[in-house]
């Protein structure tokens, strides 16, 4: 039978912490689900435990692949599954039993939406906040709305794990490899929603703790994900003067990740770089700062590769 919701969790070494993210799948007052565990190549117990719940739960699948990173693991997970609709849950965090119930039965009810939001807390080890739920449920419409809401409001945030999606708003996309990959692809999912809605029911329980610091990519690899999930940004902002500010901001940002790369900036990335670069209408005569308009015409009259020499 085909189940109303897929819910899609990446694992790799999270042993210490995974029975607490399954059991409260396992305690949801809403029960139309099923669970794909994706183990990515973890080297602890968590193959074994993962296991223990598919065999014991049939809305449980686990699939095991070499170690390719979440995004990769995502995307398998996004193949396998037969819901309606989608979410993520990251295998050190939880869920408070009634979310998804709360929050499909507003999905349902309203049909323009795409996707909704609820709302998350970060926690240390076993100390949690409790989320305040609330009726109300904004809705945003239309690419522009959606993107000053993320990109300058905050009130849209860039994890896929407090949202819920209908299984459409993926087709075509995939994460990609590597580091910072909610950001790379928000950018492009938000592009293609005409309707959001944010929502004050349930809680996303976001678990920081000590072992997150040896996931952790090295300083290369980091900068190198964030300034193709900069890029993948301003490819989706560039059509909107409104929004000039962030545009510039954003672009220096991937200066900066260009400039930390230092030698090892590969030849694509610098196209990338030209790709997504403000022209001197946007950084000159639209910006409101003068050390912008000067960086933005001398990036644009010496090119980047000459700029990030100089400077």
């Amino acid at each position: 039978m085909t189940p109303l919701l897929s819910i899609i969790t990446p694992v790799r070494n999270t042993a210490l912490f995974l029975r607490d993210c399954i059991d409260s799948i396992l305690a949801q007052d809403f029960q139309d689900w099923e669970l794909i565990l994706i183990d990515d190549g973890s080297t602890d117990n968590s193959p074994e435990i993962c296991k223990g719940y598919a065999k014991a739960d049939t809305r449980i699948k686990h699939l095991r692949q070499s170690h390719q990173g979440q995004g990769i693991a995502r995307n398998k997970g996004i193949s396998m599954s037969q819901g309606r609709y989608l979410t993520f849950v990251d295998s050190d965090d939880m869920v408070r039993k009634d979310t998804y119930r709360l929050n499909l039965e507003i999905m349902e009810k309203r049909p323009q939406l795409e996707i909704l939001q609820y709302p998350i807390v970060k926690f240390v080890d076993s100390i949690a906040q409790s989320c305040e739920d609330g009726n109300d449920i904004e809705i945003i419409c239309d690419i522009e709305p959606l993107l000053r809401c993320w990109l300058v409001e905050k009130k849209i945030s860039s994890y896929f794990c407090n949202k819920i999606f209908r299984c459409t708003a993926f087709d075509g996309l995939l994460f990609p490899g590597g580091c910072y990959e909610d950001r790379y692809l928000m950018a492009k999912v938000l592009k293609r929603t005409k309707t959001m809605g944010i929502s004050k029911r349930g809680c996303y329980h976001y678990r920081q703790h000590s072992a997150q610091t040896t996931r952790q990519p090295d300083n290369i690899e980091m900068s190198r994900c964030l300034l193709g999930a900069e890029a993948s940004i301003l490819r989706v902002i560039r059509p909107y003067d409104s929004l000039n500010s962030i545009r510039l901001e954003r672009f220096l940002n991937c200066l900066a990740h260009a400039k930390s790369l230092s030698k090892a900036l590969r030849k694509e990335e610098i196209l990338l770089l030209n790709s997504v670069m403000p022209s001197i209408k946007h950084g000159v005569w639209l910006s409101e700062k003068p050390q912008i308009s000067l960086r933005c015409l001398l990036w644009n009259i010496l090119g980047i590769e000459r700029y990030l020499k100089i400077f």
